[in-house]
């Protein structure tokens, strides 16, 4: 009898896994289909801006919505634009880069003469500042920032390279430190799942390190199957959610349910719009959300903006920073743009990472995603030192800073201590109420 009951739950399992399997692979067909289709009917698509008014709400923000071919779109863009057209682009680029490399003797990067960073870095040889943020920067899209004795760490990859290998992209400037060297992790948030942003290896290393995961929407599942990660440790929100935690008697951290006056004690997350897309390998294209993140501590506000391009007809920092806004700290990235016929739709230039600062209402940014990886084809040292063109010229404090260095956001008066929670935070001019409705 026991036996039979074993054959019998063994026999349950293989089906569960069977129509799991099942399940899967009919959602990857769907998905290769889908490509191959838009493959075929790219050019004959109507560009028009933007493409479908369901995907905006009332006022005139972008929701987090499907194409017709179920995957996740820059709502301001066209339709044709959900990343397919980029393909033929980046073959194009490709071959750019091979002629070059065979008949003009070019490379993408010279070697990096970058020392690593003094040893310990500021979060290891001091307490963090009471009333201002400190972020370091930890090469590429990751930073660790430390805000009202909370600790928020954001894209974190530590690895050499990024994968898949042979693929992936060899490491340009080492780490300033590895995993075990960063203190415990309230938060960490991924903005994509590309391989720079999201790399396995290094979120397997922090499995035990981190507390929760703030992920957008569709990225639950991946950390869960591949890394291992509880879903009760993961926070998945969509374009304008937002979680608020709480540190219990304990001093862990606790999802709060209900609604409570905002407080120096709670931790506030908030899932922005970015333009960008997603994509791990070519049957998951657009499957899983892409974002940006506002973090909230007490009357502090810093914004990562992971990897984002500026819309060049839509003003969607200047609704993140009208509504979710002003910051006190942002992290901009400013490298990966050349060549700009492939690179403009996802990535920003240092001038328009000047634009995006300015719209989203910053006091000081710090510069990310540049001189960690030759994702691209501009020099080492080209987009710190665009950046420093533009940013005097705009009179902002913008800087690019050495790995392993950091910034320190401004100190809040306490008369200026107004604690309002980003969600709340909704007093817009009627210039940007107009500019909204034009597209909603």
């Amino acid at each position: 009898m026991r036996q039979n009951k074993s054959y019998l739950a063994s026999k349950q399992r293989f089906q569960d896994a069977k129509q799991l399997f099942r399940e899967r692979a009919t959602l990857r067909m769907t998905s290769f289909r889908g490509n191959m289709r838009q493959l075929w009917e790219w050019r004959s698509l109507k560009l028009t801006e933007p493409a479908q008014a369901h995907w905006f709400d009332p006022e005139g923000y972008p929701k987090a919505v499907r194409d017709t071919y179920g995957r996740f779109v820059n709502p301001w863009n066209s339709q044709s634009t959900n990343g397919m057209q980029s393909l033929w682009l980046f073959f194009q680029w490709r071959m750019e880069r091979l002629y070059n490399t065979i008949f003009r003797s070019h490379t993408v990067l010279p070697p990096s003469t970058t020392a690593p960073p003094s040893t310990p870095l500021a979060f290891q040889a001091t307490a963090p500042p009471k009333d201002q943020i400190r972020c370091t920067w930890l090469g590429h899209s990751t930073t660790l920032v430390e805000l009202q004795g909370f600790t928020v760490l954001t894209d974190p990859i530590f690895s050499d390279r990024t994968d898949p290998w042979p693929m992936g992209v060899a490491r340009h400037t080492p780490a300033p430190c590895q995993v075990q060297d960063l203190p415990s992790v309230d938060v960490c948030v991924i903005s994509h799942d590309h391989y720079d942003h999201l790399d396995q290896t290094s979120v397997e290393q922090l499995r035990d390190k981190v507390q929760y995961w703030a992920v957008p929407s569709g990225m639950s599942e991946w950390l869960q199957d591949f890394c291992d990660i509880p879903a009760s440790n993961i926070l998945e929100m969509a374009w304008w959610e937002s979680t608020t935690l709480k540190r219990n008697d304990s001093g862990d951290l606790q999802v709060v349910t209900e609604t409570i006056p905002a407080d120096k004690d709670e931790l506030e997350l908030v899932c922005a719009p970015a333009q960008h897309w997603c994509g791990r390998n070519f049957f998951d294209r657009n499957q899983r959300l892409w974002c940006s993140w506002v973090v909230r501590a007490g009357p502090l506000k810093y914004f990562f903006a992971g990897d984002t391009a500026l819309p060049e007809s839509f003003p969607l920092h200047r609704q993140i920073g009208d509504r979710l806004g002003p910051f006190d700290v942002a992290a901009l990235p400013i490298g990966a743009y050349d060549p700009s016929y492939f690179m403009n739709a996802s990535h920003a230039h240092p001038a328009e990472a000047v634009k995006i600062h300015q719209d989203l209402h910053v006091v000081k940014s710090m510069a990310i995603h540049w001189g960690t990886f030759a994702l691209s084809e501009e020099a080492h040292d080209e987009p710190p030192r665009l950046l420093k063109e533009a940013a005097e010229e705009a009179g902002l404090d913008f800087v690019a800073v050495p790995q392993g260095d950091c910034v320190v956001g401004p100190v809040i008066g306490e008369e200026e201590e107004e604690i309002v929670s980003v969600t709340e935070a909704s007093n817009e001019t009627d210039e940007s109420q107009d500019e909204r409705m034009e597209y909603g």
